[in-house]
């Protein structure tokens, strides 16, 4: 299988619409709908064919790891450690689904990240704004435009007073969370799970669902609502690096900035 190019099914939009719907009901926390969905699934691989089967089991490693991720980080919430440090040990099990899809494309073997090289910087790409009007961008210059607006709204928040002063344990706990969560972030959406739906629906399509996915992640914390069309952009944004550059190095930088904004600010 290694290697074999699919060609798009109905089936394959199915099934990653099926993970998208999952993914939306655990962080809702309807985990009765999840769990009811992913057992249809099980049922059903037998009737899939071997592509959308292995997908299939990818979905499921993914739901079992983040159901261990979810109990993990109640069990850590008892622990007597700072927020920032508990923080930390939480973004650790993103090892979970990592893990669960690691030993499914072995067993499989199938590709289990393929943007784990060097970024090609000057690769050019074009961001479409309408149906006759695009522009061609490097992936150097977008890294760049997201650094300098990231700084932007940093600054505009220190203006109004929205940046907390931190003493020293708190702030390297921050760093320290920003790298980890960044790093392993980037690998699971997108360098695994990216990998899996470019390898069934195509790159554009797997964008796209991985890209709302993300947006869903916010869904557990309360009151984000207004935060996933935010996570949405970001998600797509980074996304179109990481596949124009072949590589997730671009992204996790970007990512590890994101978390610094986002904990300075919260």
């Amino acid at each position: 299988m290694k290697g074999t190019q699919y060609p798009i099914t109905v089936s394959s939009i199915l099934l990653s619409a099926v993970f998208l719907l999952m993914y939306l009901f655990f962080q809702l926390q309807l985990y009765n709908g999840t769990f009811l969905i992913m057992f249809v699934l099980l049922l059903s691989i037998v009737f899939l064919k071997e592509k959308n089967r292995v997908f299939a089991w990818t979905i499921i490693a993914f739901f079992l790891g983040e159901m261990l991720l979810l109990y993990g980080n109640q069990l850590i919430d008892q622990l007597p450690i700072s927020h920032s440090w508990s923080e930390v040990v939480k973004s650790l099990l993103i090892l979970f689904p990592l893990l669960f899809i690691f030993y499914i494309s072995k067993k499989f073997k199938v590709k289990f990240n393929i943007y784990n090289r060097r970024p090609k910087w000057e690769k050019a790409f074009s961001l479409r704004f309408s149906e006759n009007r695009s522009h061609v961008i490097r992936v150097k210059q977008l890294f760049i435009a997201l650094w300098i607006i990231f700084l932007i709204v940093f600054f505009l928040l220190i203006m109004r007073g929205n940046v907390e002063l931190l003493n020293k344990e708190i702030l390297f706990g921050m760093i320290v969370f920003s790298i980890v969560n960044g790093i392993l972030e980037e690998i699971l959406w997108r360098g695994v799970l990216l990998t899996k739906f470019v390898s069934i629906v195509g790159e554009h399509l797997g964008l796209l669902f991985i890209s709302i996915a993300f947006g869903f992640s916010v869904l557990s914390v309360e009151h984000a609502l207004a935060f996933v069309p935010v996570f949405f952009i970001i998600g797509l944004l980074f996304g179109k690096l990481t596949v124009s550059a072949k590589s997730i190095i671009v992204a996790i930088n970007l990512h590890i900035v994101f978390n610094l904004l986002m904990f300075l600010t919260h």
